[in-house]
């Protein structure tokens, strides 16, 4: 079958999906993570997907350094795996590695936690990861040594019914970062503080995901994590998502038992999508006696995007037939206010929220 053929016949296997409202099993109770959680879990389904990523920031929360392991069935072949890194300097400057293999160029151990693609590994347990790339461009060894114990937000599963689901876990999810890069024969000392997750889904996204809500704050004193999905209609428009305030003394609240709200929408006139973004998020999170809420209010539009402007033309022919993708980037001041058994503690500050439509 040629590539517009493929095209044709998943446009109109799409259009034969039946439209129905119903309910998705959420995260639920907290789960602890096992190394078996970590290794992949290959599937036949179309639409399988799997993701391992890794990012480093500097003490003044700078993004350095990412590393991004993807393993897909979607498009000719089942079990395809790519490798991205990238370095970013104190002046702008991108340095990146990309890679792509079939289904027999790399490996996983069925012991332990160790995925392997050309010269290039992942590796790891519950203490924490290890990295290494190797590509023309650059060299790159991180050791990630958690300060925070892997986690999952509840169970780490959504079940959409009988046709399929969607799995979340952070194998890191907050950790100190030392390594180096060699760049033409440069050496460059990394030193920082990582996060870390893992995700495989059977759910093809624009059937999964109508938008995501992200936000991440990470430095040498504190992580902040945020996230919500909105899933589409099919499912009732259900929302979940998870809240995370780490930091070097530990794990101070990580839930699944967080609810976000939006308002003081405005509108892109120039999408024809007419896709509205929120000027303000406020939120509430409980994680055992610990209790928080806080908000995150827009300043300025820090970048507006078509996300699928960079990936190959078969992904974005697809992409552009069944999903409108579109990501905002939001710059904001954000508040925090959190207590526990141990006291109270304000935390305020700024950074960017993250608003990824699929679809309208």
């Amino acid at each position: 079958m040629g590539l517009q053929s493929t095209v044709r016949y998943l446009v109109f296997a799409f259009s034969l999906l039946p439209l129905r409202a119903a309910g998705i099993t959420p995260f639920g109770d907290e789960e602890p993570v096992t190394l078996a959680d970590f290794r992949p879990h290959p599937h036949g389904t179309e639409w399988y997907g799997e993701q391992w990523s890794h990012h480093v920031w500097n003490d003044d929360g700078r993004y350095i350094a990412g590393v991004d392991f993807v393993i897909s069935n979607i498009g000719i072949g089942d079990h395809k795996a790519s490798l991205k890194a990238t370095y970013k300097d104190a002046n702008g400057g991108e340095i990146q590695c990309k890679a792509e293999y079939d289904s027999d160029e790399w490996s996983w151990s069925k012991q332990g936690f160790a995925i392997r693609a050309g010269s290039n590994k992942i590796s790891g347990d519950l203490k924490g990861l290890t990295i290494h790339v190797a590509c023309d461009a650059m060299t790159m060894d991180l050791r990630f040594t958690n300060q925070v114990a892997p986690l999952k937000p509840g169970g780490g599963k959504l079940v959409y019914g009988e046709d399929g689901f969607y799995c979340m876990m952070f194998t890191s999810p907050r950790s100190e970062v030392r390594g180096s890069l060699v760049v033409k024969g440069r050496p460059i000392a990394i030193h920082g503080w990582g996060h870390a997750d893992h995700s495989y889904t059977t759910m093809a996204p624009h059937k999964s995901v109508r938008r995501w809500f992200r936000f991440k704050k990470v430095n040498k004193d504190i992580s902040i994590l945020m996230a919500e999905m909105l899933v589409p209609r099919d499912y009732a428009s259900e929302r979940h998502g998870w809240f995370m305030l780490l930091s070097s003394r530990g794990r101070h609240i990580a839930t699944a038992k967080v609810r976000y709200h939006f308002d003081g929408y405005i509108k892109d006139t120039k999408s024809e999508e007419g896709y509205h973004i929120p000027r303000r998020v406020s939120f509430k999170a409980q994680d055992g006696q610990a209790r928080l809420e806080g908000q995150l209010v827009m300043t300025s539009i820090k970048s507006i995007s078509d996300p699928s402007a960079s990936w190959s033309t078969f992904a974005r022919t697809i992409a552009r037939r069944v999903a409108k993708p579109r990501e905002y980037r939001l710059n904001c001041a954000y508040l925090l206010s959190f207590s526990s058994a141990a006291g109270s503690r304000e935390l305020r500050g700024d950074g960017f929220y993250q608003f990824y439509f699929v679809n309208p």
